[in-house]
């Protein structure tokens, strides 16, 4: 089995980026804490979550150059077609 994933952009079949593979007790840790996060999110107040999410919205919108660039070279398709270009 391989160690990592492999990536290849349709843009000109390239290797654009290679991550490792996590082992069988990675996954286990990260779902045990996933499942613990899930509890605790569980009792968050409605208006704290939504204070959390409007913040990770407005992060992830701040990226929006540096996804729409990402995006465009893992689909091979033109910057130029991105939303709101």
């Amino acid at each position: 089995m391989a160690d990592s994933l492999k990536c290849i952009t349709p843009v000109d079949s390239s290797v654009y980026a290679e991550r490792p593979l996590s082992s069988d007790s990675e996954i286990a840790a990260a779902l045990e804490k996933a499942q613990k996060a899930q509890e605790a999110w569980r009792n968050t107040p409605v208006a704290t979550r939504q204070e959390i999410m409007t913040k990770a919205v407005d992060a992830f919108l701040s990226q929006r150059d540096a996804i729409c660039e990402e995006l465009s070279w893992q689909m091979g398709r033109p910057i130029s077609q991105a939303p709101g270009e």
